[in-house]
């Protein structure tokens, strides 16, 4: 039982990182565009404490998923 809820909230606090960085492409691309990778790194670590390894899983999987998309390496944008 104990192990279904740390599974369960590993799944949620992971899909609360996901959400977070499409919120952080989607608001610095309405900005200016693209989104340099460092930025939202710094963006992560600041607000909710991701490390660089994580948010480039992260990264990886939303790409990966067709979520976003790498226009130049690099880069991020939210696909349409």
């Amino acid at each position: 039982m104990s192990q279904k809820i740390i599974d369960i909230r590993t799944r949620n606090k992971k899909q609360t990182a996901l959400t977070t960085i499409i919120i952080i492409i989607w608001n610095m691309q309405q900005d200016i565009g693209i989104v340099n990778k460092e930025d939202i790194f710094d963006g992560l670590m600041e607000k909710h404490g991701i490390g660089r390894e994580e948010a480039t899983n992260l990264l990886t999987s939303l790409k990966n998923r067709g979520i976003i998309y790498s226009p130049r390496p690099g880069f991020y944008r939210i696909a349409s």
